[in-house]
């Protein structure tokens, strides 16, 4: 009898805390998905103590330092090696470019450069289509085209994001910033327990159970958390920025990272 009393008092207690939790999740995400009409605005900082002054003016074009073949190289370059081994180098320059213009020397190892340059290649295969339709533009606008176009992206990957890829076609967060997640859900659960046991006098053998599967199934939610996207997607400066800026500050703010703004190219 007390169990089924108790049934009926944690559910409804229980669906409110899962509405809140996915309330918190979203409530800073208006509009998540419409394209960006003029100019974008500066991030707020990722942090109220540590994040540096980062926002859209902090990083502009700068003049790459990587060799840029004329067109007739850059031709040869892919009737010789092919579609495929140059789209990799065009995602590899990319990804060099970024570390250059965000100035991530510091902040990045090896192994992050290497990831993001095969995020970076996948990528350019599901938004442009194919190696060859890359290597065509390769040919017709050079190295700088995808440095314009596609640095915010490569700076992304850089900092541990997951760009949408031909099998796989979702934003996702850095690990980081799911493993802030889950720890958030820990703390929102202990919370509802201690409410739990004190305003309704449930006993703790059965409040650990209820609030143990709800945190489970919150954190198992963050796990798989990613935006399914168009291939007219692009990635939102300020989005970009953000990770910027907790890499550099070594702080996480998954509220301001899960916003995920689109601009169409």
């Amino acid at each position: 009898m007390i169990a089924t009393r108790i049934t009926r008092i944690a559910i409804p207690i229980v669906a409110v805390f899962i509405a809140t939790f996915a309330v918190a999740q979203v409530k800073t995400a208006p509009n998540t998905l419409a394209k960006s009409k003029g100019p974008a605005l500066a991030p707020a900082t990722t942090s109220t103590t540590a994040a540096p002054p980062v926002n859209i003016h902090s990083f502009p074009p700068v003049n790459c330092s990587q060799d840029h073949p004329g067109e007739s190289d850059r031709s040869r370059d892919v009737l010789m090696k092919g579609d495929s081994h140059m789209s990799k180098a065009v995602s590899a320059h990319v990804v060099k470019y970024a570390v250059q213009r965000f100035r991530l020397d510091s902040y990045v190892t090896p192994a992050d450069i290497a990831r993001a340059e095969n995020e970076m290649y996948s990528f350019l295969k599901w938004k442009l289509g194919n190696p060859t339709a890359i290597a065509g533009q390769f040919v017709t606008a050079g190295y700088q085209h995808f440095d314009r176009a596609f640095s915010y992206e490569a700076a992304a990957a850089l900092v541990g994001g997951s760009l949408p890829q031909e099998t796989k076609p979702e934003f996702a967060i850095p690990k980081d910033d799911v493993d802030k997640l889950k720890a958030d859900a820990q703390k929102d659960g202990s919370r509802l327990e201690v409410y739990l046991q004190k305003k309704y006098q449930i006993p703790p053998e059965y409040t650990d159970q209820v609030v143990q599967k709800l945190v489970e199934a919150a954190q198992s939610a963050v796990s798989h958390l990613g935006f399914n996207m168009p291939k007219s997607w692009a990635i939102d400066e300020n989005v970009a920025l953000v990770l910027i800026g907790e890499k550099m500050s070594g702080t996480n703010a998954p509220a301001k990272v899960a916003t995920v703004n689109t601009r169409v190219r």
